[in-house]
C-alpha cells in the first residue's frame, strides 16, 4: 500500500516511517547515489506495523562529487530548489523528504 492511500497517520506512525524512510535514504546516499524521485507515491507500506519501503530508483543516478551537474529529474513539488539548476546533492533528496513528511 502506497503512502498516499493510507490516509491520516499518528505521530508515532509518522515517525516510525520517517525513520524507515530516512535509513532507505541513508543508505542510497552511502552507495554514492541520489534517489532524484523522492515523493509520497514512492513510499510502499508493508504489514500493521507500517514499514516504510523507498521505491521507484528509475531516476538514480550514480553520483561522483556532493554535487553533480544532471538533467531535471523528479515530481516538481518535491524538488529542492537547487534542482532547476541542474546542480545538486543528496541535500536535494533530504529536502525531499522533508516536504514528504510534513505532509
Amino acid at each position: 500500500q502506497g503512502l498516499m492511500e493510507r490516509g491520516r497517520l499518528a505521530l508515532a506512525q509518522c515517525r516510525s516511517i520517517g525513520v524507515d524512510v530516512l535509513n532507505a535514504l541513508a543508505f542510497v546516499h552511502y552507495r554514492g547515489m541520489l534517489h532524484r524521485d523522492l515523493k509520497p507515491a514512492n513510499v510502499l507500506l508493508f504489514g500493521r506495523e507500517l514499514t516504510a519501503k523507498l521505491c521507484d530508483f528509475g531516476g538514480a543516478r550514480f553520483v561522483q562529487r556532493s554535487v553533480q551537474t544532471m538533467t531535471l529529474t523528479g515530481t516538481p513539488a518535491y524538488l529542492a530548489p537547487e534542482v532547476v539548476t541542474g546542480r545538486y546533492g543528496q541535500q536535494a533528496d533530504v529536502y525531499s523528504f522533508g516536504i514528504v513528511f510534513v505532509e
